[in-house]
């Protein structure tokens, strides 16, 4: 539970601004007002991401004793703290999610923050999903997608691998670290389907463990009416496919959709085919080598663009001649009639990397638009086979072939 005192980062593209106020020492004279009582939501999902959702619920009072609000007080609130909503519709983030990511450190003197991740990083694992408001529960919040292991946060010891399948994430509390006589009231954690939790527990201050209230195979959490004066959380969960931390959703272009990307495809057999793949791909600058750091779709296998091949090599995938392989399986397509390809996204430090592939050119311009329109299904970390049949028999690819997953993750 808070009073209504922010402190607030904005993550505005690659720019990142500090706000923040004076806190307020609580005595026993302190005047009543709003108060906040926080929620934490978070899910993790088998596909190198975390749903983060930060909601604060309004009350009025004092710190620890406060009652429910009417549906007027609450309008009032609204109309009170109004700039403080446009600032949070337009992606103004409370600095509790970066604080957690280990992307922020606070002095707890001076309390002012240090971005200790580098913003274009952090511009692309953070995906700022939007502002929400529940009129009927008093509360608002946003929610983000993280795309995680948090890169380039490993020495802030947020997060660890465990075992080859399992990581350990600690989430401090921002509201008990900023003021010690504040806390968090509920902290919730899910494990979507392919994640089990294998611990969680609270750190208190002393450092002695406080297991969870609610302790269920799939949700962890804590209820605190008072101070539990709690420093922060552990939870360890196991994924059913961890074997390369690098190999992400192609979800992670969800991040990079509207920055410039380079479009690398040397052996594009045509212009106009090359147009196809911009239009099926978005705004894509052709350049002839990947730029370092910079979000870039590699177009094509490796007879035509030479730079997927070390890449495949780091996720299993190779090309007999025309012929895909992968996982033992070899692809053999039809020339104009049926082809297969490969996608996939890979971190390689500091920039994503999205390989498009087919064995011929029509596999691989088949996949560039099955990837535009179902970002959404594409939604786990790891290799997609994509098969394209010639519905229509006209020997090229039409937007209404037929485009189906072969091989998911």
């Amino acid at each position: 539970m808070r009073l209504s005192i922010k402190a607030t980062l904005v993550l505005a593209g690659i720019v990142v601004l500090l706000l923040s106020m004076a806190p307020v020492t609580v005595t026993e004279e302190a005047q009543e007002g709003w108060i906040w009582k926080g929620f934490w939501e978070i899910y993790f999902w088998n596909n190198n991401t975390i749903t983060f959702r930060s909601k604060r619920k309004v009350y009025w009072g004092t710190l620890g004793e406060a009652r429910e609000i009417t549906d007027q007080e609450w309008e009032q609130y609204k109309a009170e703290n109004q700039d403080e909503f446009e600032e949070l519709a337009r992606g103004a983030t409370y600095y509790d999610v970066f604080h957690y990511i280990g992307a922020a450190i606070e002095d707890p003197i001076s309390q002012e923050y240090t971005m200790v991740v580098p913003d274009e990083v952090l511009d692309m694992i953070v995906y700022y999903k939007g502002l929400f408001i529940e009129d009927e529960e008093h509360a608002y919040g946003q929610e983000w997608n993280i795309y995680w292991p948090p890169l380039g946060t490993e020495d802030q010891s947020r997060w660890q691998k465990v075992s080859a399948d399992t990581v350990e994430f600690i989430f401090v509390d921002p509201w008990h670290f900023d003021t010690i006589d504040a806390w968090l009231d509920y902290p919730y954690f899910y494990a979507g389907p392919g994640v089990e939790f294998v611990d969680a527990w609270a750190e208190h201050d002393s450092g002695n463990r406080v297991d969870p209230h609610h302790d269920e195979p799939n949700f962890k959490g804590w209820d605190w009416e008072s101070n539990g004066y709690i420093y922060c959380y552990h939870v360890t969960v196991r994924y059913n496919q961890l074997e390369n931390l690098d190999v992400s959703s192609m979800q992670a272009m969800l991040l990079v959709w509207n920055e410039t990307t380079g479009f690398v495809a040397p052996g594009a057999p045509d212009k106009a085919l090359k147009d196809r793949f911009e239009r099926h791909l978005k705004q894509l600058v052709e350049k002839p080598v990947p730029t370092p750091g910079e979000p870039t779709v590699l177009v094509g296998g490796p007879i035509a663009n030479r730079f997927v091949t070390s890449y495949n090599d780091r996720v299993g995938v190779s090309f007999d001649g025309f012929n895909l392989v992968y996982q033992g399986v070899t692809y053999t397509p039809v020339w104009q009639s049926e082809d297969y390809a490969a996608v996939y996204a890979i971190w390689d430090n500091p920039g994503w990397i999205f390989v498009v592939e087919g064995c011929t050119r029509y596999g691989t311009e088949a996949a560039a638009n099955f990837i535009r329109n179902n970002l959404e299904e594409l939604n786990a970390g790891g290799v997609y086979i994509l098969k394209w049949t010639d519905t229509n028999g006209n020997g090229r690819y039409d937007p209404f072939d037929t485009v189906e997953i072969m091989v998911h993750p």
